[in-house]
């Protein structure tokens, strides 16, 4: 397979994109909003998701690679121990939204202090079998401890992002 440049749709049956949260959060967050294709250093993409309020939907039926790669950090006047999270969370009904994948950090204690920031990146992936593009859709969630945690957004960076892989068909 080739590398794909631009934002060609001459391969109807081919879903390649990417996507990136382009503001920073703290706390919990479900689901993350602030979505953009990414655009810049001629990132491209084929066919193409849609996304509306933090919720992706499929341009088509097939088995999808939906990867999420969650960068955080931590900026914390507490000696306590953080557990971050990031998830994917599937719906195939259009309404209720289930835990599909989870990647964790652990930040362990020991003396943060509000000048120090601590960074990690946690990822998840699923293969999802969408049969219904009205009603099979995902949206991605960052899960945090006691406040300090944030995920890092950028309009001109992949730092937060997701990737949406057309594997096969259904």
């Amino acid at each position: 397979m080739g590398i794909f440049y631009g934002n060609s749709t001459s391969q109807s049956n081919l879903i390649a994109d990417l996507w990136r949260h382009t503001t920073s959060h703290q706390g919990n967050t479900t689901p993350l909003v602030n979505w953009e294709r990414a655009d810049s250093n001629n990132q491209g993409y084929v066919g193409g998701m849609s996304e509306s309020s933090g919720i992706f939907t499929f341009p088509q039926n097939g088995i999808y690679l939906v990867t999420f790669h969650c960068h955080m950090y931590l900026h914390n006047t507490t000696t306590a121990s953080q557990r971050c999270s990031a998830a994917i969370r599937t719906t195939t009904n259009n309404s209720n939204y289930y835990g599909a994948s989870y990647g964790h950090v652990h930040f362990g204690g020991g003396g943060y202090s509000s000048s120090l920031n601590t960074q990690a990146t946690a990822s998840c992936f699923i293969m999802f079998d969408v049969t219904d593009t009205s009603n099979h859709k995902v949206q991605f969630e960052f899960g945090a401890g006691q406040g300090g945690e944030y995920t890092y957004g950028s309009s001109s960076t992949n730092d937060t992002y997701a990737t949406f892989l057309k594997v096969g068909d259904t």
